[in-house]
């Protein structure tokens, strides 16, 4: 069975956790998944996840085409 790393990143999104516990589980998946999980999220939740992100991040993610 493979894992659904989307539903987990989104419950960790959604756990409201600080911000860096956030930015650090987050960087332990493929920019692929993240980029995945943010289409599911509303345009307000990916905006606030950016800077927590930080730039080099975001760009890594953004560079996987939609599927």
């Amino acid at each position: 069975m493979q894992k659904n790393y989307v539903q987990e990143i989104l419950n960790i999104i959604h756990g409201n956790i600080p911000q860096a516990e956030l930015a650090e589980k987050l960087s332990d998946y493929h920019e692929k998944d993240l980029a995945d999980a943010l289409e599911a999220l509303m345009p307000a939740e990916r905006k606030s996840l950016y800077p927590i992100l930080g730039v080099d991040e975001v760009a890594e993610i953004f560079a996987y085409p939609n599927q």
